[in-house]
């Protein structure tokens, strides 16, 4: 498995901070009448950052296999809760439990995605947003997830205006801030608190990633009842791997992730804290003018916990179904039934998605290696219409896959799935002449839509050959 940029990232600035504080250890050293630092306390502040360096370094390269294995497990959750709830009527008592189940399913996939875009630059999916419904659908999740020792008041003032954000990532940093909430308090309980109001700023102050300038904000503040932090251990809440928390210091990236989230939606936070009396931090995100269009050109599939932004107060949380899709599958040649080659490694996921195609009517071949795939292929080429497959796999690949059956039909539509998260390149998808890609965990829905647009587009390009 290839590093991925966190591991580059992490791997490099670990060396380059070790040479710099070898370098000025040495210069100390030669010039001991200049410096008050004993030369072993130096020695031994060197060594601790080496060695955090080398846990980054050893949380990285585990991550991208860790998130590999979580987004097909989350896959096959997904699946089988949507494929099962579809099954159900509206008012069975199961359905609305196994939309909980996709709702709680939706936000571990979002986590999942969150850790990959933590070293990332990009503002993918930041689009004019009012944060009024985002924060009531988070509320209600964490509602469901928080025990009931802890209450949830909100006060948000339906004024604000819209901040050009990601619906996700304003969720995500929700989600953490509460959570580092509810582990702050006595017992287990407790009151947070979340409002949201708008704020005129007429000075820079101090905040974090970077001062808060003079400007008109939406301000989202949470805070808690809980033990609250001194000065010196809120100075250092937003290290990787720094925890108020004596036995666990060193365990994870929470507020970490939030001030990485924050810098990516322009926002910043002022934390506040008393030993005692609990902690506050107050987000806040540029307001912006009312009209202005998405920074990106097409929305790009989202598992957002809001489902629309004008989710009224109160409403019930309803999963996508497949039947929001035109579910008859894509016309062939001869309008026999699709014919798919599904190649997929984990025999969970395999099993969950061909469910998922065969109830749209679609005839599914799957293998869990991708030799016999090939083979399969290779003894009748002309039986199938387009081929699945997953990226990364024991044994063949997914792009070598890609490349061997194409020696017997190099025009097959081919779909390339992936848990990965570094994902799939668009210059690999240009080179392999890939007609879809599918980032797990995926809805039945982007499936079906996926794999018939595939073999829709092969159809045309048959016309116009013809």
């Amino acid at each position: 498995m290839a590093p991925n940029v966190l591991t580059i990232a992490l791997t490099a600035g670990g060396l380059v901070a070790g040479l710099l504080a070898g370098f000025w250890f040495g210069m100390r050293r030669r010039r001991p009448h200049e410096g008050a630092v004993d030369p072993v306390e130096e020695a031994d502040n060197l060594r601790r950052h080496l060695q955090r360096a080398q846990r980054m370094e050893a949380l990285g390269i585990l991550s991208g296999s860790i998130m590999h294995n979580l987004n097909n497990l989350l896959s096959v959750v997904l699946g089988q809760a949507r494929m099962a709830r579809d099954d159900l009527d509206a008012d069975h008592t199961a359905w609305h439990s196994l939309g909980q189940v996709i709702q709680a399913g939706e936000a571990a996939a979002e986590l999942s995605r969150e850790v990959d875009s933590y070293q990332s630059e990009s503002d993918h999916d930041r689009r004019p947003v009012r944060l009024q419904p985002v924060v009531r659908a988070t509320v209600k999740l964490l509602r469901d997830i928080l025990p009931d020792t802890v209450k949830i008041e909100t006060d948000l003032d339906a004024s604000c205006g819209p901040v050009l954000a990601s619906t996700t990532q304003v969720q995500q940093m929700l989600m953490s801030l509460s959570s580092n909430a509810y582990h702050a308090m006595y017992r287990r309980q407790g009151r947070i608190s979340i409002t949201m109001a708008p704020s005129d700023i007429t000075t820079p102050r101090p905040a974090v990633p970077r001062d808060l300038e003079p400007g008109v904000y939406v301000q989202l503040s949470v805070s808690d009842n809980g033990r609250g932090m001194d000065g010196e251990t809120l100075r250092h809440v937003f290290e990787p791997y720094f925890s108020a928390r004596a036995t666990r210091r060193g365990a994870g990236l929470g507020l970490t992730m939030v001030s990485r989230l924050l810098a990516a939606n322009e926002g910043v936070t002022i934390p506040s804290s008393l030993p005692g009396h609990g902690t506050r931090f107050d987000l806040y995100f540029p307001l912006i003018a009312r009209g202005v269009r998405s920074v990106t050109p097409e929305a790009r599939p989202s598992l957002s916990l809001v489902t629309a932004e004008d989710t009224p107060v109160g409403a019930e949380y309803e999963a996508p179904a497949v039947a929001a899709v035109d579910e008859s599958p894509a016309p062939v040649a001869s309008g026999r039934p699709a014919h798919v080659l599904l190649v997929e490694d984990d025999i969970m996921v395999s099993d969950t998605v061909r469910a998922c195609l065969e109830r749209s009517g679609l005839e599914v071949t799957a293998h869990t290696d991708g030799a016999s795939a090939v083979g399969a292929f290779a003894a009748d080429p002309g039986a199938f219409d387009v081929l699945l497959t997953d990226q990364f796999m024991r044994g063949l690949d997914g792009r070598e896959v890609v490349a061997e059956v194409r020696r017997y039909r190099p025009r097959i539509p081919v779909v390339l799935m992936s848990g990965h998260p570094e994902g799939i390149r668009p210059e690999e998808v240009a080179r392999l002449g890939i007609g879809g890609t599918l980032s797990k965990p995926f809805t039945p829905v982007q499936l079906l839509e996926t794999v018939k647009r595939a073999m829709q587009t092969d159809l045309r390009a048959q016309e116009e050959r013809g």
